[in-house]
């Protein structure tokens, strides 16, 4: 087989789980398996690898959770995916949560996620996608004109707002990235909304999503940077007061 004659890497100073999960993660970024190949048996990695089954077993554990390889039954074997999974995106959200400095980071990463995201979608956006992102600020704005609107209602509708502008961009990866940011940012997110509910400053939601929404229906990318840092001025405070909150 084709793996095998790529030159296996020296155990020596490292896991021995570890570098088979480099080795096998190394081969399909090379393209030496590919999405829908099956695995060799785990008698044939041990033998190759010159280590236990058992080391085996426990590298493909982790790349099964990881989303990387799944296990159909012991009589099929085990597969590279077909596609891309959410639980790919896990240990990244619990890296960046553990991260030092994390506050900054998070911040930094979301601007750079809206910004890219909002000039794509302005480039790519539909007329029905933007018919569909403006129901959805009227719903926003509609839901904050009551006098005691709940904060999670708020976070729903925004998390739907953001999302259509994602889908706008029509590229199922950014949709995936996305959802990880959106996983990052919830509680923070939920914390300002709250805030700038009982301070009275609804106002301020209603017209950071409008000016978001009317970027995109006039397609203007010269508005962007703007728009996105206006909209991220009270989050962008709470987050920073804290930097050990769970985002």
């Amino acid at each position: 087989m084709a793996l095998f004659e790529k030159e296996i890497p020296s155990l020596k100073n490292v896991s021995i789980v570890d570098n088979v999960v480099k080795f096998l993660i190394d081969a399909i970024i090379s393209g030496d398996l590919r999405p829908g190949d099956k695995l060799p048996s785990e008698v044939d990695f041990s033998q190759k690898f010159g280590v236990g089954r058992n080391a085996i077993r426990e590298a493909i554990k982790v790349l099964v959770t990881y989303g990387i390889l799944e296990v159909r039954s012991r009589a099929e074997g085990t597969y590279v995916c077909i596609g891309f999974s959410d639980n790919m995106l896990d240990p990244l959200v619990y890296g960046i949560i553990l991260e030092q400095g994390s506050s900054d980071n998070i911040i930094e990463l979301r601007r750079i996620i809206e910004v890219g995201t909002m000039q794509v979608a302005i480039q790519n956006a539909t007329e029905d996608d933007i018919n569909r992102l403006g129901e959805i600020y009227e719903e926003l704005a509609k839901a904050l004109i009551h006098d005691h609107p709940d904060p999670k209602d708020i976070l729903y509708l925004d998390c739907m707002f953001h999302e259509q502008v994602e889908r706008s961009v029509h590229n199922p990866l950014l949709m995936k990235i996305s959802s990880m940011i959106t996983k990052l940012t919830k509680f923070s997110r939920l914390q300002t909304i709250e805030i700038l509910i009982k301070t009275n400053q609804k106002q301020y939601l209603i017209d950071t999503h409008y000016n978001l929404y009317n970027t995109i229906k006039e397609r203007d990318l010269n508005r962007v940077s703007n728009v996105v840092e206006k909209s991220f001025q009270h989050w962008r405070i709470i987050v920073d007061k804290d930097a050990r909150m769970q985002y």
